[in-house]
C-alpha cells in the first residue's frame, strides 16, 4: 500500500464514489520518481567495484524511497484493507448480549456443529460500535 499518502486517504475531498478508472491520479507529486529506474540505479552502483579500504559513504535516508502520485488504486486498496480491518464474521451464538447491553463472549459457545460449519446461513457480521 502506498503509504506516502496515509494521511490523505480520509480527506473530504477523496471521500466521493470511485472513477473506475484505476490509473485516475487524485493527488500529483511533483518529484514523483519511477521504481524501476531506481532499480536499475542500485544494481548499477552495486556493480561498480571499490577500494577495500575507502571509507564507507553516509546513507542517505530516503535512498530506495518511491515518491508517487496517489491513483484512484491506492486509494481503493485503502478502503478495502479499511473495511477488512473493522468488519469480520464470527459464528451465530459466539458473542451475547448482557443485561447491562454490552457484548462479549459467550463462555458457553463451544463451537458449531459439523452439519452447519460450512452454511454461511449460520455467521453474522460482526463490527465494533
Amino acid at each position: 500500500m502506498n503509504t506516502q499518502h496515509k494521511d490523505s486517504y480520509d480527506k473530504d475531498e477523496f471521500t466521493g464514489p470511485f472513477t473506475g478508472d484505476y490509473a485516475h491520479i487524485l493527488l500529483k507529486i511533483e518529484n514523483e520518481t519511477d521504481p524501476n529506474a531506481e532499480a536499475a540505479a542500485q544494481q548499477e552502483a552495486a556493480e561498480e567495484e571499490r577500494d577495500p579500504l575507502e571509507d564507507t559513504p553516509p546513507e542517505d535516508p530516503d535512498k530506495g524511497k518511491v515518491y508517487r502520485s496517489m491513483t484512484e488504486e491506492d486509494r481503493l486498496l485503502y478502503t478495502v484493507m479499511a473495511i477488512e480491518n473493522d468488519c469480520q464474521i464470527c459464528p451465530q451464538g459466539a458473542f451475547r448480549l448482557t443485561e447491562a447491553h454490552e457484548v462479549e463472549r459467550n463462555v458457553a459457545f463451544r463451537g458449531l456443529p459439523s452439519g452447519k460449519v460450512f452454511s454461511l446461513s449460520f455467521y453474522s457480521h460482526f463490527r465494533n460500535c
